[in-house]
């Protein structure tokens, strides 16, 4: 039987953080399983779209990096 409990689905976590702006973003990273079965980390922030029209998506993620 699968265990669909969420700590097992858990992939990732972010941060709530601050710019100089005093704007909110998060900040975290992600673990992508790969085809060969490794996983590989990547740093990740997400930004609220302040410049949204129609049908703009409401944040945008950024990589910063991958480890």
């Amino acid at each position: 039987m699968e265990n669909n409990n969420w700590s097992n689905k858990k992939i990732g976590a972010f941060w709530i953080k601050k710019t100089k702006a005093n704007k909110q973003y998060l900040s975290g990273n992600i673990e992508i399983k790969l085809k060969d079965g490794t996983t590989q980390k990547v740093i990740l922030s997400i930004y609220k779209n302040d410049f949204k029209k129609d049908n703009n998506p409401d944040f945008n993620v950024y990589q910063i990096d991958v480890l």
